[in-house]
């Protein structure tokens, strides 16, 4: 049991000051005397071996419940989140993340404009962005200063209401670069959404280019992506369709 919380406590160290890391090197120690290593996701374990020096790290990732997001399990959805789920055909493009600054939640805006502004204008695209925090109001200045009237701020929504969303959303999007694991989008990869996002975060994990989703090296390429499945209902459908007939290893009773 000690090894989960020593690589997640450590990968947060790692994450915001590598030199500290260096200096304490207590990883590379405790490896040597036998205590068990582990973290939530290939690219965090990959960054606890290197600073344990080529130490052995397991990966345990979290889990979830994935029949409970699937689409007709479980429980009845709660219903729409208010103020979000209006008619048209829209491509709806759906996140979830505490409205801090490690998340980019201002680069997923700017993503989300750039993705608009290359697609055929006959594709409606429309954004719900989910969360709270900090950085609130600035994003919801942003979206007024911008005019982006297509994109909804609905703020702290139930976990019911979030599995509504999602079973009626077409795509989620990711933006975070320094994420050890990506617990939102794997709830949302349960739920049938193909996911976009960076490559080289814990989404790597549950995400395959091309098949659970689509993994980009850099904003500009993530809009692009994002643009590209968008306008490719086909694609989507191929997606949704293999993302809901097999279900995550991440679930809990592969976890």
């Amino acid at each position: 049991g000690v090894g989960v919380p020593v690589a997640a406590t450590f990968h947060c160290v790692i994450e915001r000051s590598g030199v500290l890391m260096r200096a304490v090197g207590h990883l590379a120690r405790w490896a040597g005397r036998g205590v068990a290593l582990s973290a939530v996701s290939t690219m965090a374990a990959q960054r606890v071996s290197g600073a344990a020096r080529g130490a052995r790290v397991e990966v345990v990732p979290n889990g979830v419940d994935a029949a409970w997001w699937h689409p007709g399990e479980g429980p009845a959805s709660g219903g729409s989140v208010a103020g979000v789920g209006g008619g048209g055909k829209a491509v709806h493009v759906v996140s979830a993340m505490r409205l801090v600054s490690r998340k980019r939640p201002l680069a997923m805006l700017r993503v989300l404009e750039q993705a608009r502004s290359v697609l055929d204008p006959g594709v409606a695209l429309r954004a719900t962005l989910v969360g709270e925090g900090p950085q609130r109001r600035l994003i919801e200045h942003h979206v007024r200063s911008r005019g982006l009237d297509w994109v909804e701020l609905p703020g702290r929504v139930t976990k019911d209401e979030l599995r509504s969303l999602h079973q009626g959303a077409d795509i989620y999007l990711t933006t975070a670069l320094l994420e050890a694991f990506g617990i939102a989008a794997l709830e949302a990869r349960a739920a049938g959404l193909p996911a976009v996002a960076r490559r080289g975060t814990g989404a790597d994990d549950f995400v395959r280019d091309g098949v659970d989703g689509l993994l980009a090296d850099s904003y500009a390429s993530l809009a692009g992506a994002l643009a590209h499945l968008a306008a490719d209902g086909g694609l989507r459908s191929r997606m949704r369709a293999h993302l809901l007939a097999t279900p995550p290893t991440q679930d809990w009773p592969g976890v």
